[in-house]
């Protein structure tokens, strides 16, 4: 929570009066959040919240449900778990499926050869999927969809 507070205060700092709002509110209302930092594995569901869009719910193993917002990738809500009775309860609702996705990448790799056998040779070698600031395109096909048994 110290987080989410030292980065509204920095906000506040440069004029933002929303996060003002989540200060004072936050000094109010909200019960603490303390997350060791690092990473965390969370149960996460899809839904649409009513007030910001498509979201993505992480319950955290403490009851704790934090939304990240597809349409608004610079918002979070982080929500007590006293809250969450209807988060709850469309968690439970949530059925399991493995999806499986081949995703082709497409680039244009500018390489300096003596001739095309040498030029394709130094571009595989310089191909990566990581973002390097060359073009990429992306396609992306569903090759199964299955239910499992897992559950949410």
């Amino acid at each position: 929570m110290s987080v989410i507070r030292d980065y509204l205060r920095d906000m506040s700092s440069r004029g933002d009066t929303q996060a003002d709002y989540c200060l004072e509110w936050l000094a109010q209302n909200q019960p603490e959040f303390e997350q060791a930092e690092g990473y965390h594995t969370t149960k996460v569901f899809t839904s649409e919240d009513c007030d910001h869009g498509p979201c993505i719910g992480h319950t955290f193993a403490d009851g704790w449900v934090m939304y990240t917002y597809t349409d608004d990738l610079a918002r979070v809500s982080f929500h007590h778990p006293d809250e969450e009775d209807d988060a709850q309860v469309e968690l439970d609702a949530l059925k399991s499926y493995d999806v499986e996705i081949r995703g082709t990448v497409r680039k244009t790799i500018t390489v300096e050869a003596g001739d095309e056998r040498s030029a394709a040779e130094q571009a595989h070698e310089e191909f990566t999927v990581a973002s390097n600031g060359d073009p990429e395109h992306y396609e992306q096909d569903t090759l199964s969809i299955k239910e499992t048994n897992n559950g949410a």
